[in-house]
């Protein structure tokens, strides 16, 4: 116990608990509590949070070395910088990873999140966004949700997406009976509403590859009899048929499918009259022509707009009308400002160590114990931000908080659930 804040593993640990479980709620509809309620969070983990890590076991080690390995092995790119002012910007969206570190520990000190309160936490927050959703598409008149909640719709259907990606793994591996799993299933498919109704074609796709790898995992390690076959059947029909029937029947899908092909196409034809694939095209080339002169340490964190600027004006990329400090992508973000040292820390300590380790927790659980529910949770969440990185660079977006202390939260009750079953 601490002894600057006596009473902490009660009343505290409750506090931290509540305040996680709101956080969860709220941050995805109300604007601007993705990046405030956290920061609370991160200064009380600075405060109380390093002697939680006396908890940890070497899984946990090396998923936190992981992280801080990731802002390491981007700081070299700072030798070919020469905008510092933008450096400074963009190196405050690494800095939730160190973060990270502590808050883990006060996660653990705390008493990590139970599933149910987390699923809980997770269908409250897909009810609201599914609320909002309806709201500005009936009332406001919106195509595209997810403007009012301080985002825009890109990173709002991602978030719901990932909100979406848990609520599945529930409804699949919850421990807490039939009852539980169908609440999670419901709460799933508000979710899934609201990411279609976003319009976020990057959302969708990553959705659908949680879909096929979680249930594909489930299938691998719970060997289900006929009768679970069936079901689990029954309801990816029913989720396949009201997605199709909600892109068929919207104003915007028909159209946002059509218009990806015809850009597509476009941008093969070199015709970059189509704006969000040719942008995000032009993005994609800048980013491969500055990797080319800065192979290894990139060409530093604040010096994308300048570069790809320089590009456009001696014609070597198409001029679409604007420029970005990132790529809409991750791999070729990284790739380009930091190098093949900077990828290999996002691709090693954000990706791969992570899912290593809720792989680990995956075969070391019983496919009825809670641990099995944290770790397939958390590999769909992986699974989800992989896919989701080919279409935007989700490291530097505000949505990252969110993200990030899901997956802390997953890796500590996979981690406590492992730790129960070792000691009975």
């Amino acid at each position: 116990m601490s002894k600057t804040l006596p009473g902490f593993d009660h009343a505290g640990a409750t506090g931290v608990r509540l305040l996680i479980g709101l956080f969860f709620v709220v941050a995805p509809v109300v604007p601007g509590t993705v990046s405030q309620l956290p920061s609370l969070l991160g200064l009380a983990a600075l405060v109380w949070g390093w002697q939680g890590l006396r908890r940890t076991d070497r899984d946990e080690r090396v998923l936190l070395i992981g992280f801080a390995a990731y802002v390491a092995l981007a700081l070299p790119s700072l030798l070919n910088n020469a905008d510092f002012d933008t450096a400074g910007w963009r190196f405050e969206r690494y800095h939730p990873f160190l973060l990270a570190i502590p808050v883990f520990g006060l996660i653990l000190r705390a008493g990590a999140l139970g599933g149910h309160v987390l699923l809980a936490s997770l269908a409250l927050a897909a009810l609201c966004a599914g609320g909002l959703a309806l709201y500005e598409h009936q009332v406001l008149g919106l195509t595209r949700v997810g403007e009012g909640t301080g985002f825009n719709p890109n990173i709002f259907g991602h978030l719901v997406s990932v909100i979406a990606s848990v609520l599945l793994v529930g409804a699949l591996a919850s421990d807490g009976g039939k009852q539980r799993r169908l609440w999670c299933f419901a709460a799933f498919l508000v979710a899934s509403f609201a990411v279609l109704m976003s319009g976020s074609r990057g959302a969708v796709l990553a959705l659908a590859a949680t879909l096929f790898v979680a249930g594909g995992l489930y299938l691998y390690r719970v060997r289900p009899g006929r009768g679970q076959v069936l079901r689990l059947a029954g309801g990816a029909a029913l989720i396949v048929a009201l997605a199709g029937g909600t892109m068929a029947t919207s104003k915007l899908w028909p159209g946002h499918w059509a218009n990806l092909y015809q850009g597509i196409a476009g941008v093969l034809e070199e015709n970059y009259e189509d704006v969000s694939i040719s942008a995000r095209s032009a993005m994609l080339m800048a980013a491969w022509r500055i990797w080319t002169e800065h192979p290894w340490i990139g060409t530093g964190l604040g010096d994308a707009q300048a570069d790809f600027d320089r590009l456009v004006g001696a014609g070597e990329i198409p001029d679409v009308g604007g420029s970005s400090h990132v790529f809409h992508n991750t791999y070729a973000d990284a790739l380009s400002t930091s190098g093949l040292v900077g990828l290999a820390g996002a691709l090693g300590g954000v990706m791969a160590i992570p899912a290593w380790l809720f792989w680990r927790r995956l075969g070391a659980s019983a496919h009825d114990s809670p641990g099995f529910f944290f770790a397939l949770a958390g590999l769909a969440l992986v699974v989800n931000l992989a896919v989701f990185g080919f279409t935007n660079s989700w490291l530097y977006l505000r949505g990252l908080p969110y993200i990030l202390l899901l997956l802390l939260v997953l890796a500590a009750g996979a981690g406590e659930s492992a730790r129960a079953s070792a000691s009975r």
